[in-house]
C-alpha cells in the first residue's frame, strides 16, 4: 500500500492538522487500522492522535481518498471528536477513532 499526502491544512483554533491523502497499490481497499499505521509514519504522529473521518474509493478504482485529523495530543482528540466505532477483533472489543 501506498499513501501520498495530497492536501494539509493546520487549524490552530483545535489544534490540529486536517489531512487528505490517497492511496494507491492495494488488492483490497485498506483497513482503518493499516490507514492508521500508515498516516502515522508519514505525518510522525502518534496512531492515537490521529482521527480518519473518511475513506472514499470510486466504483472500479484501485485508489481511495481519506480525510483524517491530527492531533497535538491524545486530550485534544478525546475532546474535539466526540465518537469512537467500536470493532470487534478475536473475541474481545476494542475501541478505535472513527
Amino acid at each position: 500500500m501506498k499513501i501520498e499526502i495530497i492536501g494539509k491544512k493546520e487549524n490552530k483554533l483545535l489544534k490540529r492538522v486536517e489531512v487528505k491523502a490517497k492511496i494507491s497499490e492495494y488488492a483490497a481497499t485498506p483497513k482503518r487500522k493499516e490507514v492508521l499505521e500508515e498516516l502515522s509514519k508519514k505525518l510522525g504522529v502518534k496512531a492515537e492522535n490521529i482521527a480518519i473521518k473518511r475513506i472514499g474509493q470510486e466504483f472500479g478504482k484501485t485508489e481511495s481518498i481519506v480525510n483524517a485529523n491530527a492531533y497535538d495530543s491524545a486530550e485534544e482528540l478525546k475532546r474535539t471528536e466526540t465518537h469512537v466505532k467500536v470493532i470487534e477483533s478475536e473475541g474481545e472489543k476494542k475501541e478505535t477513532k472513527v
